[in-house]
């Protein structure tokens, strides 16, 4: 037990020598430390649902073998731009990064809305490749 204004040492390994006049605050404070970093490391567990997705062909279109992609893309990451006079437009958004995660960027542009009220799109759809200094992805595609 220390009398007030003694001033006592604690060794800590890895920080070194401590000196204080209230070594539980020390350590307490280290505690939170400890405790802050170690929360800030660990990754958040996700919700996650099932989604299911029936896709046909209508009747009278000729189908293919061909493989069929289906993306379920949350809102904050759909974005909507107009396209210039020479047919460019431009979009840009923060995605979530983590250090597995790679981006397969799909554009639609409606061309038709069909007489019974399904819109039809063309379509473009590819890798996005990531830029030397690892800060940016880029997609760059053509609808035809």
């Amino acid at each position: 037990m220390t009398e007030e204004g003694h001033v006592t040492d604690i060794e800590i390994p890895l920080l070194g020598k401590v000196k204080s006049n209230y070594p539980s605050v020390i350590i307490a404070f280290i505690g939170a430390a400890i405790l802050i970093y170690t929360v800030s490391r660990v990754d958040p567990e996700v919700p996650t649902i099932d989604l299911s997705a029936a896709v046909g062909v209508a009747e009278g279109t000729q189908t293919s073998s061909l493989p069929v992609i289906i993306a379920a893309v949350p809102q904050q990451y759909l974005g909507l731009t107009t396209l210039d006079e020479a047919g460019r437009g431009k979009f840009d958004f923060k995605v979530e990064r983590t250090h597995d995660t790679a981006y397969n960027v799909v554009v639609l542009q409606p061309v038709e809305i069909t007489e019974d009220g399904i819109t039809r799109y063309q379509s473009i759809h590819g890798p996005a490749e990531i830029t030397e200094d690892q800060k940016h992805l880029l997609f760059e595609g053509v609808l035809r």
